[in-house]
């Protein structure tokens, strides 16, 4: 994570020096017993560890050969005496309240590969003190932090854009805050009851710090904001916020310009980086060099190994007084084999044996074989010992003269096997809504071939007997999984002979497209959710690239009935489709069509801009890429009462019958139409205007 910049948010503006010390980390890490998992596909999620749990845990990268990608909901809470938890960077996604209550916990380090970032993560994590969260994460959710009261230091990527509602409420350790460069809005609460917060960082990113977000924060004193006095008046500021208004706000505060730098070079084993501190006391570390590693190139051998010996060796680094004392292994022996000697049943024989060529140990002894029995082998084809034929129902039976001294097996008669018969080999199927058509190659001599099913408790259950290789079950409930096998049989002398074998397959009636599909949305990401599929084990989810005119799969294995398409441009029309599938473990049975949606990101706010006139106001804008018309909100309460004055697709408006020398304030939005109904922006910031 060190060569990605973040935001870190200290107590003191101090840099703080963490110096790994090598260890044997099983010695120290809770047992992964503790940890119960689930298996979707390839993939493996931890749904829940023992409260039992002490000390360290380290979660693993794979399971049963499965990656693990997930952390479930509420898996790690109440874990109250674990101190600390180790991610691996294959987990994409964390749930809510993942760690809450995880009393002992003091310091946690989010991989970069943590996309999805649930609810309550953290809250009531009372010791917690040190945070690196996700750079892939650019929202903090609902509750993250909720009442960390230990909470002095988070490093979080600046491309965040959303500080959810009560998300650091009670941090009551926190003294500065920095606020990513690309955050727009701070929720309700978001640092609600943070008593010991001083100083506030604001960029010039910011559109709106909603209602009670710095409640009761009682030290605050300070707001350094990154731009002019005449944009700082442009948030919209709610009620509740009377700790930052009444603040000393310092305006076109830039941190690096006022900044100390102090530059540290890597080394073997230390990472280089420089440290900017802050006359505000803001303090960020950045431009990191990885550790350069030991260079150990130089190689002296003491002594050599041999096969009874271990030989010693030295590796120094080219760089520094590191060395690594090196055991060189036992060589091992050089085996010369020992031919068997064969018995037979005149003469004893031995068994295969070695010694070393080098030292003439023994490595494997030679043992005596006794005298074998006849071997009798060879069938006996003159007339007088005809062996009898065997049918499927009935052995063979014959006589056998011995390979070696050719005794004769004289009135004992050897019985054979009986016909086998061929088994039917690879089933191969198709499928539609509801039926299903299985087919296998034929076997020579069958009678014909008996189809069997596993029934709801696993076990086989005839289905039918014919003599075709073909057979096409109709009227299936859509969306089955079902499991198949065929054997052959014959009949003889009134008895049923099956074959020893049979090939088994799985083949599924295919899913219904679901009902509906909506979407939520936002200025960069949309959200589609849809109504489940029965049977359906996974979805597909296309979008349609009108410049190739065809549909492109952005979700591949989707589980559940949501998903989420980010990095998306404001205020531009999409066109999505979802297709359920049921994975049979040998391919993906596919709905025969799917359910699509026309929808669009919102567009990007309207910025009001205002000229006074006696008895009216003149609004004017910059026209919103992507945006078909504005809606013009106005009220003579800054916070409440406003009421829809305008609907247009031009760029200015004109509020006549107003009373001269009164204060008004107006708001406007942004808004596209597509085929599912009217997307709308996000609220624009509140425009105050004195009329002449």
């Amino acid at each position: 994570m060190k060569n990605q910049q973040k935001i870190k948010w200290l107590i003191y503006p101090v840099l703080v020096v963490v110096i790994s010390v090598l260890s044997a980390v099983s010695a120290f890490a809770a047992d992964n017993s503790y940890l119960s998992y689930e298996f979707i596909g390839n993939s493996c999620i931890v749904t829940e560890c023992d409260d039992e749990a002490k000390g360290q845990i380290n979660v693993p990268e794979t399971v049963n050969g499965k990656d693990v990608v997930g952390i479930k909901d509420n898996a790690f809470s109440d874990c109250y005496y674990l101190t600390g938890i180790n991610l691996p960077e294959t987990v994409r996604s964390i749930g809510n309240g993942a760690f809450a209550s995880c009393i002992s916990l003091e310091m946690f380090d989010m991989p970069d590969s943590v996309e999805n970032l649930g609810n309550s993560v953290f809250s009531n994590c009372v010791s917690l003190r040190i945070v690196n969260l996700s750079q892939s994460v650019n929202i903090v959710p609902e509750e993250t932090f909720y009442m960390c009261k230990a909470l002095k230091e988070i490093e979080i990527s600046e491309d965040t854009t959303l500080f959810g509602k009560n998300a650091f409420k009670g941090c009551s350790s926190l003294r500065s805050i920095v606020l990513p460069g690309n955050l727009y809005e701070i929720s309700s609460g978001c640092f609600s009851n943070c008593s010991s917060l001083e100083k506030v960082y604001l960029p010039l990113s910011v559109l709106q710090i909603c209602r009670d977000a710095f409640e009761k924060c009682t030290s605050l004193n300070t707001v350094y904001y990154q731009s002019s006095e005449r944009n700082f008046e442009k948030i919209s500021i709610l009620a509740g916020n009377d700790s930052l208004l009444h603040s000393n706000v310092i305006f076109n505060h830039n941190h690096r310009s006022a900044s100390v730098a102090t530059s540290v070079e890597a080394t073997c084993e230390e990472d280089g980086y420089t440290t900017y501190d802050c006359v505000c006391g803001f303090s960020e570390t950045s431009n990191y060099v990885v550790a350069k590693g030991h260079e150990l190139t130089e190689y002296l051998k003491i002594y050599e190994p041999d096969c009874v010996n271990t030989g010693l060796a030295y590796l120094k680094c080219a760089n520094c007084n590191f060395y690594e004392e090196l055991i060189l292994s036992l060589k091992q022996h050089t085996p010369v084999i020992d031919a068997a000697v064969k018995s037979d049943c005149i003469n004893t024989g031995l068994t295969q044996g070695s010694h070393c060529s080098v030292c003439g140990k023994v490595l494997t002894a030679q043992n005596k074989v006794p005298v074998s029995e006849h071997s009798f082998t060879k069938k006996i084809s003159d007339k007088a010992h005809l062996a009898t034929q065997a049918s499927y129902t009935v052995p063979a039976t014959y006589y056998l003269s011995c390979d070696v001294c050719d005794a004769i097996s004289k009135d004992k008669t050897y019985t054979g096997a009986t016909l086998s018969l061929g088994i039917t080999g690879k089933i191969v199927s198709t499928s539609s809504n509801d039926s299903i058509t299985l087919s296998w190659n034929k076997v020579a001599d069958a009678t014909g071939y008996a189809v069997f099913y596993k029934n709801t408790s696993g076990k086989w259950q005839t289905y039918k007997y014919l003599t075709a290789n073909t057979l096409k079950m109709t009227k299936l409930p859509s969306g089955r999984l079902y499991e198949f096998a065929v054997r052959a049989y014959v009949t003889e002398r009134g008895k049923t002979v099956f074959s020893p074998s049979f090939a088994t397959h799985k083949e599924a009636t295919r899913p219904l497209p679901p009902g509906k599909v909506v979407a939520v949305q936002n200025e960069n990401a949309i959200q589609l959710n849809w109504t489940a599929s029965a049977g359906a084990t996974n979805y597909q989810v296309f979008y349609y690239n009108t410049v190739q005119k065809k549909w492109i799969v952005i979700g591949y294995a989707v589980k559940g009935c949501k998903h989420t398409i980010y990095n998306l441009k404001p205020g531009v029309a999409f066109t999505f489709a979802v297709r359920p599938y049921i994975n049979t473990g040998a391919k993906n049975v596919h709905s025969s069509s799917y359910t699509s949606i026309s929808t669009c990101t919102k567009p990007i706010v309207p910025i009001l801009k205002s000229t006074p006139l006696k008895g009216a106001v003149r609004l004017n804008w910059d026209k919103v890429s992507g945006a078909d018309g504005y809606v013009i909100y106005g009220s003579s309460s800054p916070n409440s009462g406003y009421v829809k004055l305008a609907i247009t697709s031009g760029l200015t408006y004109t509020k006549n019958g107003l009373v001269s020398g009164r204060t008004y304030y107006f708001k406007a939005y942004s808004y596209k139409r597509t085929p599912a109904g009217v997307v709308y922006s996000y609220a624009g910031p509140v425009k105050t205007v004195t009329t002449r």
